[in-house]
């Protein structure tokens, strides 16, 4: 009786995890519409509200991540949190920069 208990517990977890996919599915297909006309919005709100204000955000993660690597005196990672806070700080600063390098490595590796 015990496998067969074990059996019947399984198939139930997997019909959970099927029934749960087919959810997401049907609701992603009948919200796409709404998500295409919502991206003028978000693009919008991107450019307006998050993006001028992301550098603030990074600048105030470094300080926290170096402060409680130091505080933990774990001074290589608050040294490699510096180098790599810096150098998204750089491409947050500069999103243009980043475009610009993926086409110079996009156009070396397929124009040959």
């Amino acid at each position: 009786m015990g496998k067969d208990m074990k059996k019947r517990n399984d198939k139930r977890k997997n019909r959970g995890k099927l029934t749960a996919l087919l959810c997401t599915v049907l609701l992603t297909s009948l919200c796409w519409g709404n998500i295409v006309f919502a991206m003028d919005y978000v693009q919008n709100l991107a450019n307006g509200a998050i993006f001028p204000n992301l550098k603030w955000v990074v600048i105030i993660a470094v300080i926290w991540l170096i402060l409680s690597n130091g505080i933990k005196r774990n001074y290589v990672a608050a040294l490699v949190t510096l180098v790599v806070g810096g150098v998204v700080l750089f491409f947050v600063s500069n999103p243009t920069k980043l475009e610009e390098i993926g086409n110079l490595i996009g156009g070396t590796i397929f124009n040959g």
